[in-house]
Parts: structure tokens; C-alpha cells; sequence
């Protein structure tokens, strides 16, 4: 309402005779302003705010056009964000092809944005390997896909993106898309293949939740908190992980974080009574 007010306003004001005092010729700032307000109301703000742009240079005094252009602008910016927000829906559905079409859409509204630059040209890697994630892909797809969100991401979640990856290729070795996957991410980001690299012979969930255990047993629920959010990133419903989650939470002295992961663990265990126990801790 504010911005419809706000246009309202400023056309009938450009339309009647701009009242700051113009160097150039009025009619044809009046029609500038009139193409930019139909632009504007169409939701093309960045060729609105060229041609509000165009008033300005023409005739630096005309305020108005210098406040529609910050609209515009702001406008635009939320434009962009709603839409990237689809491209990340898509991505999330493993619609990786659908998506990089969606992204040089946005790129074409707004040139200028490297979010969305960035966006379309890590897409495009993934397309490349991976068009589209099977609709029946099972757990495996699940968690690559998770996995390739922290890859997609501004900014970067590498290690949610390495951990999804290799994961997954665990759970499916004869899918050679996640072999693939992951030999490309640790060919962009070499670090990787050195960063909490799994203790041999172990299974990766193991791994993990053997080094969550170590943390809360030296007392280092700090560290604990992260390992343990790892493991909920690729399995939201692993009750041991929410367990061990809420008992840091709770010796660090953080009751409504203890309570949230406790209540998220008893919903997949109704009847644990160690849960009602610690639930009874923090009401």
C-alpha cells in the first residue's frame, strides 16, 4: 500500500508539472515519467529505473525521480529474492536443468546481480551430471540432494555438501551419478578430501556419531553441537543424535534449544521414558 501510495502520488505530481524547476524540456520529462511509471507498475523496475535514470540526466533537479528509482530498487531486490527462491525449490527437488533455465531468466532481469550469476554457473555444473534427480530416487537421492543445496547455497555450505555426497555414495556405490558428484567437488575444492576424512573401515554415520560421542564425553558440548547437526542435516529423524543434541544444549545451560531437540525426539518416541525425564527438566 505504501508503494502504491507512493506512485499515485508521484505520477500525479510528474503529471500536472514537476515541481522541481527542470533544465530541460517539461513535456518530455512528463512523458519519461509516464513510461517509467508504466514500467514500474508492470514490474519491470530495472528499464524503470533507466528511464527514471534518463530524467535525472536530463535534469539532476528532479528529485522525485531520484525517490522512485530507490523504490525501484528495493522493488527489484525483492523481486529477485522471491524468484531465486523458486530456482532454490527447484534445486531442492533435484530439478537441476529446470532450475539453470529459471536462473538466466533472473540473470536477463538483472544483469548486475552476481548472486544469481553465481547461482546459474554452480547449476550448471550439476546439470551437467545430473539433468534431474529421479522421482523415486530413495534415501540415497534424498541426501545427495540435501547435500547439493550446501553446494548451491550463497554462501556455501561445502561441508554439508561433502558430507551429503559421500553419504550418499555409501548408501548407492553402484550409483555412479554420486561418484561422479563427489569426484567434482573435491576436484573445485581440494581441502575437502583432507577435512574430517572417515576413519577406515568405518561406515559414515558411524564416523559421525563417534566423534559427536567423543565430544560429549570430554565435556566439549560446544564442538558436540555441530557434529551432531551434521548428522540432523541428512537424517532429521535419527533419535540418538537428537538425544545427545538436547543433553548439550542442556549442560551448556541453553534450556530452550534442549527442550526443542527433546520435544523433536519424542514425537518419534512417545513413550521413551529417559525422554519424559529430560522433557521434565526443562518445563
Amino acid at each position: 500500500m505504501r508503494i502504491a501510495a507512493l506512485i499515485a502520488f508521484l505520477a500525479a505530481f510528474a503529471g500536472a508539472a514537476p515541481t522541481d524547476k527542470p533544465k530541460a524540456n517539461t513535456q518530455t520529462i512528463r512523458e519519461a515519467y509516464d513510461q517509467a511509471f508504466k514500467l514500474y507498475r508492470l514490474g519491470d523496475f530495472r528499464r524503470a529505473i533507466a528511464k527514471w535514470g534518463d530524467i535525472l540526466r536530463s535534469d539532476p533537479t528532479q528529485s522525485s525521480a531520484q525517490r522512485m528509482i530507490e523504490e525501484a530498487r528495493k522493488a527489484l531486490a525483492e523481486q529477485m529474492r522471491k524468484r531465486r527462491a523458486k530456482v532454490y525449490d527447484l534445486a531442492g527437488a533435484g530439478k537441476y536443468k529446470e532450475a539453470v533455465l529459471q536462473c538466466q531468466a533472473l540473470i536477463d532481469l538483472d544483469p548486475t546481480d552476481n548472486v544469481t550469476r553465481k547461482l546459474e554457473s554452480r547449476l550448471s555444473q550439476v546439470a551437467e551430471i545430473v539433468p534431474e534427480a529421479p522421482a523415486e530416487g530413495g534415501k540415497a537421492w534424498r541426501v545427495a540432494t540435501v547435500g547439493l543445496k550446501g553446494f548451491l547455497l550463497h554462501p556455501q555450505d561445502l561441508r554439508l555438501a561433502h558430507n551429503g555426497l559421500r553419504y550418499a555414495s555409501e548408501i548407492a556405490p553402484g550409483n555412479d551419478t554420486f561418484g561422479r558428484l563427489l569426484a567434482f567437488l573435491r576436484a573445485e575444492y581440494p581441502q575437502l578430501v583432507a577435512d574430517d576424512d572417515v576413519t577406515p573401515g568405518m561406515r559414515f554415520m558411524e564416523y559421525k556419531h563417534l566423534v559427536a560421542l567423543h565430544h560429549i564425553y570430554d565435556a566439549r558440548y560446544h564442538a558436540a553441537i555441530p557434529a551432531l547437526q551434521e548428522i540432523l542435516q541428512l537424517e532429521p529423524n535419527d533419535l540418538t543424535a537428537l538425544k545427545q543434541l538436547g543433553s548439550a544444549y542442556f549442560s551448556l545451560g541453553r534450556k530452550p534449544q534442549a527442550r526443542e531437540a527433546w520435544q523433536r525426539a519424542l514425537r518419534l518416541a512417545p513413550k521413551d521414558p529417559v525422554l519424559q525425564e529430560f522433557l521434565a527438566k526443562v518445563q
